[in-house]
């Protein structure tokens, strides 16, 4: 019973920190409005927008099957699929409501922010897909620092926007790097399997001849 009353005065001491700092970001944001960084948030949001995530997505997809990554074009397919579903999914049941004081009009629920997942499992893959072909150090840099650069920046937007609570965007990224190191969990796993069925048919095939 002592066990059950400290789990729970712990979740809501949790619970309530999480909230004050939902409130204070709200609360602080609209301090640094102006009309330029706005029109760069909204930019910068709009890249993970259904439209042009969608033209990225199949656009390197296209390049990944091109270059016969196949690995990497599973990962980018179930990656961005399966984000797209656990966003929906996710916003479906809790329901939170987002904050009222946002720049732009949104239409669906606020837990988790979408753009913060999407935006973190796209980069992680474009990453993982094309760090290994650039052989200059300052350029692989360079490609590093863009490729983490560009999810801070998306869910920075978002929450510029007051278009989600600081936790959305938390929850989005958490979520995204959750889902990103299952896929390539079980993607090893597969292809360690496939590679021992391979090794198996070559043995045979060598045992025929």
């Amino acid at each position: 019973m002592t066990h059950i009353i400290t789990y729970m005065v712990s979740l809501n001491l949790i619970t309530g920190s999480i909230l004050a700092l939902d409130r204070f970001f709200n609360i602080i944001i609209p301090a640094i409005w102006n009309p330029t960084l706005t029109i760069i948030t909204i930019l910068i949001t709009d890249i993970v927008s259904v439209p042009f995530m969608a033209f990225l997505s199949i656009t390197t997809f296209a390049i990944l099957i091109f270059r016969r990554k196949w690995y990497h074009s599973i990962l980018l397919f179930f990656g961005m699929s399966g984000s797209v579903i656990l966003e929906l999914l996710t916003k479906f049941i809790v329901q939170r409501a987002r904050p009222e004081n946002n720049l732009i009009e949104v239409s669906n629920h606020s837990f988790f922010s979408g753009h913060a997942e999407v935006s973190l499992v796209f980069f992680t893959i474009i990453f993982l897909s094309f760090n290994n072909e650039i052989k200059n150090k300052i350029w692989k840099n360079i490609f590093m620092a863009f490729c983490i650069l560009m999810p801070l920046l998306i869910g920075f937007s978002r929450l510029y926007l007051s278009v989600h609570w600081f936790s959305d965007i938390i929850a989005g990224y958490i979520i995204g790097i959750i889902w990103i190191i299952f896929l390539i969990l079980i993607l090893n796993k597969m292809g360690k399997r496939y590679n021992k069925k391979l090794e198996k048919i070559r043995i045979n095939l060598e045992r025929l001849l």
